[in-house]
């Protein structure tokens, strides 16, 4: 099946599958059971100094 475009013939084969996941991070995240929540959390929390954010991630042992 071909994609509908006037300066290309690009097969819709020839694309890369994209798949999104949504995960909604809490205050409460810090202190989830689950580490992969917790390391998100962490390292996306916008209200702690980055230097403090840091020093936790090097504790953390999700990828040790």
């Amino acid at each position: 099946m071909e994609i509908a475009s006037d300066s290309s013939n690009t097969l819709r084969e020839d694309y890369d599958k994209l798949e999104t996941v949504v995960i909604t991070l809490n205050e409460d995240g810090l202190q989830s059971e689950n580490e992969l929540i917790r390391y998100l959390s962490l390292l996306l929390n916008k209200e702690m100094p980055v230097e403090q954010r840091e020093k936790e991630l090097e504790k953390t042992t999700i990828f040790k």
